[in-house]
């Protein structure tokens, strides 16, 4: 057994609810992969580790309301889209405020 299977292994204990954690990285990874095409590290996309790190992250905070896997992933979703939203519109006032030092004639 790995380190890393070991890790999986005593955090899945730690946190119980019929094996929670491993269903939330298989249905999450499954998503990920086939569905929003977000997993790889190879590619340049978010590793296996990051996100089940993210999982973790979730199941530490929201503990207490997570029975299933299926609101892991609504979490997991929510989480990411809201992260896309910021950066997007962090991205967008950093390109509008620089634009305007720019827009100026020489």
């Amino acid at each position: 057994m790995t380190s890393f299977e070991l890790f999986v292994f005593q955090v899945d204990q730690l946190i119980g609810k019929d094996h929670l954690f491993k269903r939330s990285i298989i249905l999450i990874k499954a998503w990920c992969y086939y569905e929003s095409r977000i997993l790889g590290a190879h590619h340049g996309l978010i590793s296996t580790y990051a996100l089940e790190t993210m999982i973790l992250y979730i199941i530490n905070v929201f503990h207490s309301s997570l029975f299933c896997s299926i609101c892991i992933l609504l979490d997991f979703w929510c989480s990411m889209i809201s992260a896309v939203f910021c950066l997007a519109g962090c991205i967008y006032i950093i390109d509008y405020s620089s634009s305007q030092y720019f827009d100026n004639e020489f």
